[in-house]
This record gives C-alpha cells, structure tokens and sequence, in this order.
C-alpha cells in the first residue's frame, strides 16, 4: 500500500504544481511598472493563498517543519513553494525579480545576488539587470506619451553614485571614478488643470511684455490675506494651549479651532510620477541645465524644439537649480533657510535674556549656536521656544491663578479667540519706533524702554510666521504660503538674506503680473 499510496501523493503534488505555474509565471520582460504597483507580495505568499495553491504541499511541509509539540505554532515561510516552482520551471520568476530588484536596491554584491539566484530566491544578476532596463524602457516609453497628453511638470535633482571598492580607481579616465555625479528628472502629471489651455505659453509672454514695475501696494498682503494670517495664527496660539494642557482636551475637535482653508489638496491625492533615466550631466551650471533638458526631452522623451514652444511646464528643483530660471524657491528650502535666518537675527549672546542663545544655554543646546547647525535640531528647539513663550503668555492673559483653572470656568471657543489675538497683538507684535512717548503716564513703564520686551516681541512675532509656513506646508494648503509670502519677504530681508527677499518678490511678480490666474 506504501508505494501506491507515495505515487497518489507525488502525482497530487505534480499537478498542484502544474496548476500553481499561471500564478506565479513571469520572465524578464513582463516585469512592469504597473505590475510593481499592484502586485502584493504579502497577498501572494499568504498562508491562506498557499493552502489553496498547494492544499497537499503545505500539509507536507507542515509536517516537515513542526514537531507534535509545536503544532499550535502556525507561523510558517510559504516562499519555499516559489523556490520548488522556480526550479520546476525558470519562468515561474515573478517571487525571484521582486527578490532580485529588492537585492539590487539594497547594495546587494554580485555575488551575494548570485546565491540568492542559485538557492531560487532570486534571478541572477545579469536578469536583475536585464529586469531594471526592462523597467527603465517601459517607464521613459509610459512618460513620452504622457507629456504628449497631459499637463505636466518637470523635477530634477543631482545624484551621486559611489562605485564599487573593488574596482581600481585611480582617477583618470580610464577607471571608474570613487563617485559618479549625475542628475535624476521625474515627470509629474499636475492635479487641478481641468482646461489645458490654462497651460498656454503664448498668454504668459504677452502678459509679460505688457508688465509694468512692481509698486509697494501691489506686494502688500491684502486685506483678506491680512485678516486670514491673524485668524490662522489665533488657531495656532490656542493650539499651543491644547497641546500642553490635558484639561482642554474637549476642544480639540472644535469646528471653532480650525485653521482656514485655501486652496488645500485633496488628503488622500497621490501624485502621479514617471521616473526617467539618470543621467551623467552635471546641472550645476547654466551649459549643464541646458544639457540636462536636452536630454530629457530631447533625448528620452523624443520631443522637438518646435514641440516645446506650446505649453508651459512648471520646474520643481531646490535653489541651486532654480536661481537659473527665477522661477519660485522650494518649500523645503523656504522653511530651512527661514529657520537660519531666524537664527542669524535673534541670535545675539547668551547674557542677552531673551535672545536665541541665551534659550539655548538654558535647554542645553550649545551646538545650535553655529552658523547654520543641524536644520532638524534647530526646529526642535525653535518649536519648544515658540511653545515656552506661549504658554507663559497664555498664564499671564487668562486671569487666573493656573490653566488648570482657567479650564475649569470653561471658557468658548470665542474666549480662546480672544485672549489668543491679545497674546498676538500684545505680546508678538513689534512695538511702533515712532510712537510718541511724551504723553506716557511716567509711573507707568514703557515697554518701549526695555529691550529685552521688545526683542522677544519680534522674536514670538518671527516664530509665529516659521508655524505658520510648517503648517502650511504640512497640511499641503498652498494657498496659505501664499498669503504670508510678502510678510516672509520682509522677515528674509530684514535677516540679511536678501537673495531670498528677492527669489519670493520674483515669485510675486509671476503670480499677481505675469501668469495668468489659471496657470498660477
């Protein structure tokens, strides 16, 4: 009965085998982006997916890989049913080239990758290789028609590759260098353009031959834009409160504590990309930005000049590449470089109550006293100022003994409101330098003659705009970082970063002047 019995069981197994092959067969050049993007490897190799594919063969290698004892222990690895199927066939590869891109995106050697390959858990590295150029063409292809059918921006930035150890480098040209400069673009599909003759170059050149002169009032924030600032900062102040005090943990949902919104992104948009291949220009220089677009849209995306004259397509790329075109400066530059100059304006000594470094000798932060420190710890600290300074400002204007107090006369939205645009307007609002002190109440103390009052003024004042713009950025509300942007011009300038200053008055100029109100 054994050997009868052993071949109904092999026979069984075979055919399990046979059936499995459709679900797990891929070559090479099946490996696509869109496969990557919906393939679930945990769905795949899950245990319940392997019972049903192999509902003889998991029974086995349960039995082999558990003892009586143990059988309570279901946590098993259901990728040896992908290594017996690579081996019955070479192209049930589709578990090995998640494997293979895996190794090869980790630094994996050549031939660690190899054993991999020859265990079955991956392809080898040549088919790696062959998968990442099957990868790379299907992506430049899905990319050149979608900047023939869709509006579309442009993201580039520098990459520098290290080349392997084992390889002689001895610098000159006929060896590999230790590293490899290059520069890496990504195509953007862009959300919200529903007419995609809003992207109509034509328009913005007329409007910018027709330009005249910035004026002061037309870089001012109007008076919308002015009420809204102090309306969003109110909402950050109490905020503050309710972060660290539990009593007030009932108005955190608050529809009467919200910020206001813009022109916020939908919160569970995606933004669709398409990578392009890398490649060895350097863009930090005018010649090597020029070089940089030839090849992407020349070379890759196989557009002509004459194609290009059309629409226009919006640059996202950090200062260095951007002080080519004056386009607009990133976010993430805007918020560091903000944080710096915060740091070179209020910085002073750390005898100087009230100046950055006397804040951080006290928190034990010396380091930040640098020229341009760790940007992350800068925040930090600048967050924990920014939250000292507002909830000694919340004690002194509730009128009572404590917050815990104050909390429990249950005070409305409205009162928080309030009490939060007395905190902004007297204590985070600079002083006026031309008001006339000689009517003063001399037994009355000026604030005007204590330095340390007003220097902490401008300091709360400064630091409530940097919350403003990490909000802002966090929530993904542009329209927001727009309304602040003329008051960010004044905080840079007076900084001394006038490079900054000028990038943003730029970017105004384009908003309000050039482009037309579709396209910006």
């Amino acid at each position: 009965m054994y050997p009868i019995g052993l071949r109904l069981v092999l026979d069984r197994i075979s055919d399990e085998m046979d059936n499995a092959k459709e679900h797990f067969s891929m070559t090479t050049t099946l490996v696509t982006p869109e496969f990557l993007s919906s393939w679930n490897i945990q769905d795949a190799l899950s245990s319940s997916n392997m019972n049903r594919l192999f509902p003889t063969w998991s029974k086995i290698l349960d039995a082999a890989t558990q003892s009586k004892r143990a059988e309570k222990n279901q946590v098993r690895t259901p990728e040896l049913a992908t290594q017996v199927l690579h081996l019955r066939s070479a192209n049930c590869a589709k578990f090995q080239s998640i494997v293979g891109l895996f190794a090869w995106a980790s630094s994996c050697s050549r031939q660690a990758i190899e054993f991999l390959s020859r265990c079955s858990l991956s392809t080898s590295f040549t088919g790696a290789y062959n998968t990442i150029k099957a990868l790379a063409n299907r992506c430049v292809a899905i990319a050149c028609y979608i900047v023939l059918t869709r509006p579309t921006a442009l993201a580039l930035d520098n990459i520098n590759l290290k080349t392997s150890l084992f390889v002689e480098q001895t610098g000159s040209d006929s060896t590999p260098h230790k590293v490899q400069s290059g520069t890496f673009a990504v195509i953007y599909e862009l959300y919200g353009v529903t007419n995609p003759n809003h992207m109509l170059l034509s328009p913005i050149l007329s409007r910018l031959q027709a330009s005249q002169p910035f004026s002061m009032a037309d870089f001012r924030p109007s008076t919308t834009q002015r009420r809204i600032y102090l309306s969003q900062t109110s909402v950050n102040i109490i905020r503050t409160l309710l972060t660290y005090s539990p009593a007030f943990s009932s108005y955190t949902h608050s529809a009467a504590i919200c910020n206001i919104a813009r022109r916020p992104l939908p919160a569970d948009l995606i933004t669709v990309f398409h990578p392009l291949r890398v490649s060895t220009i350097e863009e930090a220089s005018v010649e090597g930005n020029l070089r940089v677009h030839d090849d992407i849209y020349m070379t890759q995306l196989q557009r002509r000049p004459e194609d290009m004259n059309t629409y226009a397509i919006p640059l996202i790329a950090d200062q260095l590449t951007n002080k080519f075109f004056q386009i607009g400066i990133g976010l993430f530059h805007l918020q560091m470089n903000l944080a710096w100059c915060l740091l070179n304006k209020h910085h002073h000594s750390e005898d100087q109550i009230g100046s950055l470094a006397y804040f951080f000798t006290i928190m034990n932060k010396k380091r930040l006293n640098g020229e341009k420190p760790d940007y992350h710890t800068l925040t930090t600290a600048l967050l924990q100022i920014r939250h000292g300074l507002l909830l000694n400002a919340w004690f002194a204007k509730c009128g009572k003994a404590d917050l815990d107090k104050f909390a429990r006369s249950n005070p409305t939205p409205q009162q928080l409101h309030s009490i939060a645009m007395d905190i902004l307007l007297d204590l985070a609002t600079p002083l006026d330098p031309c008001m006339d002190s000689d009517e003063a109440d001399p037994s009355i103390l000026n604030p005007a003659d204590d330095p340390i009052h007003q220097n902490t003024r401008m300091l709360l004042r400064d630091l409530l705009y940097f919350e403003e713009v990490a909000n802002a950025i966090s929530s993904g509300d542009f329209g927001r970082i727009e309304d602040i942007l003329p008051d960010i011009a004044c905080i840079f300038r007076g900084g001394g970063s006038n490079n900054y200053s000028t990038e943003i008055l730029h970017l105004l100029y384009n908003l309000k002047v050039v482009w037309t109100p579709e396209f910006a």
